[in-house]
C-alpha cells in the first residue's frame, strides 16, 4: 500500500510538469474507482488430494494514473476481491496492488478502445477446511476496455486477468475516474 501512495504521489507531482509541455490545461494526472464481478478458479490441497474450485464475488479497484500522451498512461492500482467461498469448507480473501502501461485507441469522438499490461503483487489468505494458509507472489496482469469522456470524467467497463501462480482471477467491471 505505501508503494502505491509513493507512486501516486510522484504522479500528482509531475502533473504541473506535464501541464506545461502539452499546454492544454488537463494535467494529465487521474483517480478512480471501479466495481466488478470477480471469478476465481482455484486449485487446493484439501484432506481428499488436489481439488479445484469455481466461484465468483464483487470486487473494488481504487486506481490512479498518469496520461502520457493522447494514446498511452501509467496506471497503478489497488484490487480488494473480498471474501470468495468456494464451498462450506474453502474460501480466500484476496488483494492485489500493482501498476501498468495503459495503450489506449480512439472510436470516435470521446470514445476510445483500450489495452493494458502489467505486473501485481497479491496476498491470500486460503482457508481450507480448519487450516489458513497464507501465500502471495508477483504476476502479470492484462485487460482490455472501452472508455467514455464526459466533461473531466471518464467512464470504463473492461475485464482484467489477474495470474496469481496456476490460479487465475478474472475481473469485469465498470468504473469511473476524474481526470485533473
Amino acid at each position: 500500500m505505501r508503494k502505491l501512495i509513493t507512486l501516486l504521489s510522484l504522479l500528482a507531482a509531475s502533473a504541473t510538469h506535464a501541464n506545461g509541455l502539452y499546454g492544454t490545461g488537463d494535467s494529465g494526472l487521474y483517480v478512480g474507482y471501479a466495481y466488478g464481478n470477480y471469478k476465481q478458479e482455484l486449485a487446493a490441497d484439501t484432506n481428499y488430494g488436489l481439488a479445484r474450485f469455481k466461484a465468483d464475488e464483487w470486487s473494488n479497484k481504487f486506481y490512479g494514473g498518469f496520461q502520457l500522451n493522447e494514446n498511452l498512461a501509467v496506471e497503478a492500482f489497488y484490487t480488494d476481491f473480498g471474501r470468495l467461498n468456494f464451498n462450506d469448507t474453502t474460501a480466500t480473501d484476496t488483494t492485489a496492488t500493482g501498476g501498468a502501461l495503459v495503450a489506449s485507441f480512439p472510436l470516435g469522438l470521446d470514445f476510445n478502445a483500450y489495452g493494458k499490461v502489467g505486473m501485481h503483487k497479491w496476498r491470500q489468505t486460503l482457508d481450507v477446511n480448519t487450516n489458513h494458509h497464507r501465500r502471495s507472489g508477483n504476476d502479470i496482469v492484462y485487460g482490455a476496455g472501452v472508455s467514455m469522456d464526459v466533461a473531466n470524467f471518464n467512464l470504463r467497463f473492461e475485464y482484467e486477468r489477474y495470474d496469481m501462480d496456476s490460479d487465475h482471477a478474472g475481473v469485469t467491471s465498470v468504473g469511473i475516474a476524474y481526470r485533473f
